[in-house]
C-alpha cells in the first residue's frame, strides 16, 4: 500500500439490474427507502470517502441512486452484469472509464455491496483507518467468526461423503468438538477495500494480504425471507439510518 498518508478514496457501489430471485432487488423499498439507499448514505457520511459512485446496467437503478446524491459516470455493459459475472469484472471496467476519460483514479476503493444495508459509517471509517496502517495489506475484508467450522463440512463423493478437508489431530477428526478447531471467519460484505494498483494490470482482485477486519455477523439480503427479517429489525429500531 502507498507510504501516504493522504490517499484519495472513493467508493465503488455495484448493483446490477437482472435479480432473478428478487426481480428489481437492490430497489425494492426497505422500510421506507429503496434498498440501495442504505449503502449511499452511510458512503455519504464517511469523513474519508470523497465520492459515492454506483455502478450499474440499469437506468432505474442509476436514476434512484442519482437522486439520493449518488455519481453515475456510465451504464456498464451486460455481458459483466449477469448472474455469473465476478466482482473483478466492474472494477476493471471502472478503471479503464476513468482513464480513457482522463478522470482521477483513486488510491483505494471501498466496496460496498447494496444488499448488506444496516451499516454504521464509524466501523466504515475505523476499517479505512486500520486499513491504512498496514503497509504490506493488498486489500481488506470484513468477515465474521464463522458458526461452522470448515473442518466439520463434507462433500458428496460417489454414494458416499467426504470431509473436503483433512487434519492430522485424530482419525475421525471431523467428530472432535468444534472449539477444537482454529477459528474460522466468514466475509460478510460490510466493508471491503480494493487497491487499483492491485487488480487493474492482473486478474487478481484482493492480492495475497487480505486485512481481516472482523465484525459482527451482519444481514445479506438474497431472498424475500432476508427482506422480511430486515423489515423486522426496522420495526423493532435496530437499526437507524
Amino acid at each position: 500500500m502507498s507510504e501516504s498518508d493522504d490517499l484519495t478514496i472513493d467508493c465503488l457501489i455495484p448493483a446490477r439490474g437482472g435479480s432473478k430471485v428478487v426481480p428489481k432487488k437492490n430497489i425494492k423499498i426497505l422500510g421506507k427507502l429503496p434498498l440501495i439507499v442504505y449503502s449511499i448514505k452511510v458512503a455519504k457520511k464517511s469523513k474519508y470517502i470523497r465520492r459515492v459512485i454506483v455502478t450499474t446496467d440499469d437506468q432505474e437503478i442509476a436514476n434512484i441512486s442519482k437522486n439520493y446524491g449518488a455519481e453515475i459516470l456510465y451504464l456498464r455493459p451486460k455481458d459483466i452484469s449477469t448472474g455469473k459475472s465476478i466482482d473483478i469484472d466492474f472494477f476493471k471496467y471502472h478503471i479503464k472509464y476513468l482513464n480513457e476519460n482522463h478522470l482521477d483514479v483513486p488510491d483505494l476503493i471501498v466496496h460496498l455491496r447494496p444488499t448488506t444495508p444496516f451499516r454504521d459509517v464509524s466501523v466504515i471509517d475505523d476499517a479505512i483507518e486500520f486499513f491504512k496502517k498496514d503497509k504490506r495489506a493488498t486489500s481488506l475484508r470484513s468477515a465474521n467468526i464463522a458458526n461452522v467450522t470448515p473442518y466439520k463440512i463434507f462433500k458428496k463423493d460417489g454414494m458416499y461423503m467426504k470431509p473436503f478437508l483433512s487434519s492430522n489431530l485424530a482419525d475421525e477428526f471431523y467428530n472432535l468438538p468444534r472449539q477444537t478447531f482454529e477459528e474460522a471467519y466468514m466475509p460478510n460484505g460490510y466493508v471491503d477495500i480494493v487497491q487499483p494498483d492491485i487488480f487493474k494490470s492482473s486478474n487478481i482482485l484482493h492480492g495475497d494480504k487480505i486485512l481481516l477486519y472482523k465484525t459482527q455477523e451482519t444481514i445479506d439480503i438474497d431472498t424475500i425471507e432476508d427482506f422480511y427479517f430486515a423489515e423486522q429489525m426496522l420495526k423493532k429500531h435496530k437499526y437507524k439510518i
